[in-house]
């Protein structure tokens, strides 16, 4: 209701949730993801509005990332998203470094192995981050580039962690380090072929966000675990397939002269039958391919639309 279009039932919904959400808090622990992902999409709306969204930053700062449930002392994360939400609406959160809400959120930094994961995308948005703290996040991801080659697989990162932490490290990663990370990265998984981290390869996809260009780098190993089975007739896991899928798409979005080479490739799991996700995946990657690169997307169009009519998608 609160997106409606008729302005007085707008603004009655806003004032409910203004006074029951924003004001008072301790309704978090009732909320779900689509809540979250609703109030993604309304927050900037209230804004527009002219109600009090620094208001309700205080409230959830005073809750101490708790979900208002009594015993709960970090919450489930849904405070933190929340938290992210606001800092991305300009002139709501002041970022800057050594403001009172940045010293707190970098204040926590020691406990985050406590902290639900949704912590590290606050951290991600301050304007200025400590070097030790980008250090460490950077340090974090190297850790699952050096797990294969050692043979410790150790306890995985969530992909949420892990774009957290490629936020945060972004300035180390823009310059060689990074690419660096992506040479290794893509040598362990084509080294372990069908067998690769998932780990491995969506940091690979993140990382596409902040290197500088594709210089020396070769990704015709992420592009074959697309497909079903590679050389030597290993087959490739489902999961594995849909998160190259993704990684391939992020480097066409990234890099054009990567996409007009292997644009076409995302479009071949979509004249198969099965394979759910990973169809999915594909189909959501050339929307996004297709705001970038019309005409190279176009001859894969009769692809997509057959796509809305098999029953297994």
């Amino acid at each position: 209701m609160t997106l409606d279009n008729d302005n007085k039932t707008q603004m009655m919904a806003m004032e409910i949730v203004c006074r029951e959400l924003f004001e008072k808090g301790g309704k978090y622990g009732e909320m779900n993801r689509k809540d979250i992902d609703l109030l993604r999409i309304a927050i900037p709306v209230f804004k527009a509005k002219g109600f009090g969204l620094k208001e309700f930053w205080k409230t959830l700062m005073g809750s101490g990332g708790s979900d208002g449930n009594e015993g709960s002392d970090v919450g489930d994360g849904k405070v933190w998203s929340l938290m992210g939400i606001l800092m991305g609406v300009e002139g709501v959160v002041d970022k800057r470094r050594g403001g009172k809400w940045w010293k707190e959120i970098v204040g926590r930094w020691g406990e985050r192995s406590s902290l639900p994961v949704e912590y590290l995308g606050v951290v991600g948005r301050l304007e200025e981050i400590p070097e030790e703290i980008e250090e460490e996040a950077v340090g974090d991801l190297e850790m699952i580039g050096g797990r294969v080659e050692r043979g410790e697989r150790g306890e995985r990162m969530s992909f949420e962690e892990i774009s957290g932490l490629v936020r945060i490290g972004g300035r180390l990663l823009r310059g060689g380090r990074g690419m660096e990370l992506v040479k290794r990265l893509l040598g362990e998984i084509e080294e372990g072929k069908g067998e690769s981290g998932l780990e491995e390869i969506y940091l690979v996809g993140e990382l596409m966000e902040v290197i500088e260009s594709l210089d020396g780098i070769e990704m015709g190993g992420i592009v074959l675990l697309m497909g079903g089975e590679i050389p030597g007739g290993v087959r490739v896991d489902e999961k594995i397939r849909g998160i190259a899928a993704i990684t391939v798409v992020k480097a066409c979005l990234r890099f054009q002269e990567f996409a007009n080479r292997y644009v076409g490739t995302v479009g071949v799991p979509l004249r198969s039958g099965g394979h759910e996700s990973l169809k999915l995946n594909c189909l959501v990657g050339l929307w996004d391919l297709n705001v970038e690169y019309s005409a190279t997307v176009n001859p894969l169009l009769e692809d997509v639309t057959n796509s809305f009519f098999d029953e297994s998608v």
